[in-house]
C-alpha cells in the first residue's frame, strides 16, 4: 500500500485515496508516505460539513499596512512556503491528507478535487477567490481518506464525477490479517515491541510473545503452532 501511495505520487496524478474502516491503519499510512516522501510530518484537515474550500487554501492579512495571505494548509503542502511573503520555498511540495474527505459535501468535495488535479510538478496555478498564482513544488500529493458510506458512516456517497479525478489511485485499506498461515497482525504487534535498531525486544520477553508462533527456517515466516495453541487454551 505504501509503495502504491508512493507511485502515484511521483508517476501518476497527484491525487489518491485511502478507504477502509475506522482503525485499519489510514493515517499512520499516510504519515509514513509523507516522511518517506518528504521527510516530515503530512499537512492534515479533518473533513466536515461546515469546512469550505477557501479555508485549506489561503486568508487575507495585513504586515505594515499591507495585504498579503497566509496559507492553509494545501498550499502549505502544494508551495513549500507559508505565506504569499516567502519569496522561495523553504521546502518541497509534501503530502496533503484530508482525512474523513467524505463528511464533506459532494460540491465541496468536487472543488478540492478539480483544484489538486491540476497540481502537477512545476506547473503554475491560480487559486480561486484571490488574485494569488503558485508555483507546484514535486512532491505534493493530495491524499484522501474516508470510511465507506454504510449504515455505520455518515458519509456523503461521492459521486462519479468526483471519483473520475482520483482516476483509478483509490487504495482499499483493510484490518491485519491474523491466520495461521498469515499471522500479520502478530507481527506488527512484535514489532512494536522491538527495538529498531537492535532487532530485540525491549519491555518483553522472548518467551511472552513468541510461543504460539513457529518460524519456518527457509522462509523467515511465522505461522501459528496449533498443536500449542490449543493446548494453551487459545
Amino acid at each position: 500500500l505504501l509503495q502504491d501511495v508512493l507511485t502515484g505520487a511521483l508517476t501518476s496524478r497527484p491525487v489518491a485515496a485511502l478507504m477502509g474502516e475506522t482503525g485499519t491503519g489510514k493515517t499512520a499510512l499516510a504519515r509514513a508516505a509523507s516522511i518517506e516522501l518528504s521527510s516530515r510530518e503530512p499537512e492534515r484537515t479533518v473533513g466536515g460539513d461546515q469546512e469550505k474550500f477557501v479555508r485549506l487554501l489561503a486568508s487575507p492579512a495585513i504586515q505594515e499596512g499591507k495585504t498579503y495571505y497566509e496559507y492553509g494548509p494545501l498550499l502549505r503542502a502544494i508551495t513549500g512556503k507559508s505565506s504569499s511573503i516567502d519569496k522561495e520555498p523553504s521546502k518541497g511540495g509534501g503530502i496533503f491528507f484530508d482525512d474523513e474527505f467524505n463528511t464533506r459535501p459532494t460540491s465541496v468535495q468536487r472543488q478540492i478535487l478539480k483544484f489538486v488535479s491540476e497540481a502537477r510538478a512545476g506547473r503554475k496555478i491560480a487559486v480561486p477567490g484571490t488574485p494569488l498564482v503558485i508555483e507546484v513544488q514535486p512532491g505534493f500529493l493530495y491524499l484522501a481518506a474516508g470510511n465507506p458510506p454504510s449504515e455505520r458512516y455518515d458519509r456523503e456517497e461521492t459521486g462519479i464525477e468526483t471519483k473520475r479525478e482520483f482516476a483509478g489511485n483509490v487504495l482499499n485499506v483493510d484490518y491485519l490479517e491474523q491466520t495461521k498461515d498469515n499471522p500479520e497482525l502478530f507481527q506488527v504487534l512484535l514489532a512494536s515491541l522491538m527495538d529498531s535498531k537492535t532487532g530485540r525486544l525491549t519491555s518483553v520477553t522472548k518467551t511472552e510473545v513468541a510461543p504460539l508462533f513457529i518460524k519456518d527456517p527457509s522462509t523467515g515466516e511465522f505461522s501459528l503452532d496449533i498443536e500449542t495453541s490449543f493446548t494453551n487454551g487459545f
